[in-house]
């Protein structure tokens, strides 16, 4: 039986104890208080709310509100009538999920004001209670199918006092399940590829802090695959699956298992040629291009020592834990669309062969008031085909060189799907005027696939334009998005729009000022209904005008010792020239003489 009390709060929505214990965790109190304020005023509290998602400024509130949070939950089977504890919920952002799962979700966090933002969110979920306690001292005298620690463990030192602070978290989780239970824990990787190409450790804020092993009793700690594995046996965990989420565990748009990494069919490096780790501290330069580096890491076995964050569940036993976590080989997921078009895609064995299953999410409660769509999503099961992605073979020759002739040889294959499905329509300033059907809207480097035979296959054709559109929309938004994903050597200062229209004539493409107009326009619009947002970082009109590199910079260690050099040959051209180098010539000449004299007098 439990001895510790809780009381629960009415204004909070937070049970307490007596003494209101609380920990001083937080993202900021303006920060924290900004986020009540706008989950107050939103009526549509759901894990996909469209209405959290216009509140989103800022990374803080990105974590809080973004619906990719729960996709890391996705792979596992949470039911109806299962009872959930979630340590460490935060400001309830996986709360909300597990309550919307229709499981019994108890959940702690150790700031009271985290606590209430947790309560909040969930306000219209009665099989919710927040409880507002430090991790290590909490009691419950139920056991739970599932104990969740995620963006937990590696506090553990700031909130356990001992010799083993990760070690006693990992106990303490484990008592409060059943014995068929299991443990859901997510973690960054301290040797994560992202953190060795020069991103900052997300708790200290300084970049390799957790390679070289400067954590201490003050900071908090991250682990590696070895280390985490070997800690979770010893709290014991007999059995445990490890998924690696990328980007990170944060925000997922990817999830692989240990199943896909295993088949040798499925190439999970073509996954990540997309893939763009943030630094979610500050962006500084970068050592190497990390989705390019996947395809060494892959091919040599390493993704699981490397992956940037870890997602595990562990139980008792293998049967425990098989259970409860989905048969797939990866799973990706889109929650930066709005509600409507939000999808997930399975890659997963089916009778033998690897088949790809895109489906919506299930639609919400109140149905939405929507207007004519310009998009149709089309969603359905295809066969996986292998082969390399075709945007990799771009990437690697912008990273060697930009010559724009062999850019247009790469262009060309795709540039012929696109002419083959084309028709035209008149002219525009007496330059042909082509319309392709509008299942070619995504017809873009981005979903094409380059097989073993060389043949260029159009592959997640999910958006189908309910009007034909112009090619040379197509053709912009295409080969601007590729060219935003690559990286420049030194000396590429072109913006993608003069690329583009440079490459398009030796393509058969003539690009006018209006067809870029004409493009922006429809992008705008487009994006818009996809995603809600009138203002993208990232948006056409920002890259069209930007030079062709990656949305962060590669550190280059020629070009920066060739700096220096040229500084350091500058300074001492100037200290040459200065009066006081004249003034103190015969010092310096004194000097060398004497040092010759001492050293003939030294010898035997």
């Amino acid at each position: 039986m439990s001895e510790r009390i809780y009381c629960f709060n009415k204004e909070l929505r937070v049970w307490l104890t007596p003494e209101h214990d609380t920990m001083a965790y937080s993202d900021g109190e303006a920060v924290e208080r900004q986020l009540l304020e706008s989950l107050r005023k939103c009526r549509d509290l759901s894990s996909t709310s469209d209405e959290l998602r216009k509140r989103i400024v800022d990374w803080p509130t990105e974590y809080h509100l973004s619906p990719q949070r729960h996709a890391l939950l996705r792979p596992f089977t949470i039911l109806p009538g299962d009872r959930v504890l979630e340590l460490g919920c935060g400001c309830g952002a996986i709360t909300r999920h597990l309550g919307e799962t229709g499981a019994t979700v108890v959940a702690v966090e150790g700031s009271q004001i985290r606590a209430q933002i947790a309560a909040e969110r969930c306000r219209d979920l009665p099989n919710v209670s927040v409880y507002c306690d430090n991790l290590a001292a909490f009691e419950n005298p139920d056991e739970f199918d599932f104990v969740t620690l995620i963006g937990v463990l590696e506090y553990s030192p700031q909130f356990i006092v001992g010799e083993d602070p990760v070690g006693t978290c990992l106990c303490k989780a484990k008592s409060h399940l059943r014995d068929c239970g299991s443990l859901i824990l997510a973690i960054e990787n301290r040797l994560g590829l992202k953190y060795l190409s020069g991103c900052k450790e997300d708790h200290v804020g300084h970049a390799f802090f957790g390679i070289e092993d400067l954590y201490d009793a003050s900071t908090a700690v991250t682990l590696g695959r070895v280390e985490l594995l070997t800690s979770l046996e010893a709290a014991g965990f007999a059995a445990s699956q490890t998924l690696f989420p990328f980007p990170d565990y944060k925000l997922p748009d990817i999830i692989i298992s240990e199943a896909g990494l295993a088949d040798p069919r499925f190439r999970t490096s073509e996954l990540l040629l997309r893939n763009h780790s943030p630094d979610r501290v500050a962006a500084g330069p970068r050592a190497f291009s990390e989705p390019l580096a996947w395809v060494t890491v892959c091919r040599n076995d390493l993704l699981p020592d490397l992956s940037n964050s870890f997602l595990v569940i562990a139980g008792k036993s293998g049967a425990a834990i098989q259970s409860r976590l989905r048969s797939f080989l990866a799973v990706s997921f889109t929650g930066r669309r709005v509600r409507r078009y939000i999808t997930e895609t399975l890659f997963h064995c089916a009778e033998g062969a690897i088949a790809v299953t895109k489906q919506t999410l299930p639609p919400p409660i109140r149905p939405e008031a929507l207007s004519p769509p310009q998009l149709h999503l089309h969603c359905e099961t295809v066969p996986y085909l292998q082969g390399r992605m075709y945007l990799g073979k771009l990437l690697r020759q912008w990273r060697k060189g930009t010559e724009l002739e062999q850019l247009t040889q790469w262009a060309r294959p795709w540039t012929e799907i696109l002419f083959a499905a084309a028709r035209p329509s008149g002219t525009a300033d007496g330059n042909p005027f082509c319309l392709l059907p509008g299942e070619f809207f995504d017809c873009i480097p981005f979903n094409l696939l380059e097989t073993e035979d060389g043949m260029l296959h159009f592959i997640d054709r999910e958006w189908h334009a309910q009007e034909p559109i112009p090619l040379a929309w197509v053709f912009i938004r295409g080969l601007a998005y590729a060219l935003a994903n690559c990286v420049s050597p030194p000396g590429c200062e072109a913006t993608v729009r003069s690329i583009i229209r440079d490459v398009g004539p030796r393509l058969g493409i003539e690009i006018t000022e209006q067809d870029f107009l004409d493009a922006l326009r429809r992008e705008l619009a487009i994006q818009y209904e996809i995603t809600g947002l009138t203002v993208s970082a990232l948006s056409l009109g920002t890259i069209l005008d930007s030079p062709a590199r990656a949305v962060w910079p590669i550190f280059d260690a020629y070009a920066y010792s060739e700096e220096m050099n040229s500084r350091l040959r500058a300074a001492l051209d100037a200290m040459n020239k200065s009066k006081s180098w004249k003034v103190t010539r015969p010092l310096r000449a004194a000097q060398e003489f004497l040092k010759r004299l001492a050293s003939l007098h030294s010898r035997p």
